[in-house]
């Protein structure tokens, strides 16, 4: 089980919006390719260790026993994201998975100031509804490998398939995605 603290939460905070900040400023909006995946690992779901439980913020780590990865969860308030860590803690994925605030139509990835950035509403799928996760127990994540030590991270809210990261999917796959954008890539159900 991974327990981080504020100042883990931060850097992570950090390497992520950084790079989010560099990836929309190239505007690379073209799918990743993703793999089948070949061999499944059903792994026991650690126990979400909670960093930061207020009213409208949430940040949870999930750790993968078989490849030492883990998997944050934060959501601010604002928006919510999932990343996927190595054993040490260096982020190698991430995803966008819904928006708390109103679906504005302009783009964020213009003001540094509003990271982690919200999805414009053209990103978003209107045909959805679902709760907000109000603990950490609204949220698991199960593990997949196509090869030994590469996991795939499922991440499921209230039960729901909501994200999918693989090492190097920047971004990852979301439920809520409506397209393909910088944030989030549309997730197939297969």
């Amino acid at each position: 089980m991974m327990v981080l603290g504020v100042d883990d939460a931060n850097s992570i905070a950090t390497q992520s919006n950084d790079r989010n900040w560099r990836k929309a400023a190239e505007l690379d909006f073209s799918p990743l390719q993703s793999n089948t995946i070949s061999l499944e690992c059903q792994s026991q779901i650690t126990q979400a260790q909670l960093m930061d439980f207020r009213r409208d913020s949430m940040t949870a780590s999930y750790g993968d026993p078989n490849s030492g990865f883990s998997v944050v969860f934060e959501d601010d308030g604002r928006v919510a994201y999932a990343y996927l860590l190595t054993p040490d803690a260096y982020i190698v994925a991430d995803v966008w998975l819904y928006n708390r605030v109103g679906m504005s139509v302009e783009p964020e990835w213009h003001d540094r100031n509003l990271m982690p950035f919200a999805n414009p509403s053209e990103f978003i799928r209107h045909d959805l509804s679902f709760d907000f996760p109000e603990a950490p127990s609204d949220i698991s994540v199960t593990w997949n490998a196509s090869e030994p030590l590469v996991p795939t991270a499922h991440v499921h809210i209230n039960g729901e398939l909501f994200g999918r990261l693989r090492p190097g999917s920047k971004p990852g796959w979301s439920l809520m995605a409506a397209k393909d954008g910088p944030l989030a890539l549309i997730l197939d159900q297969a």
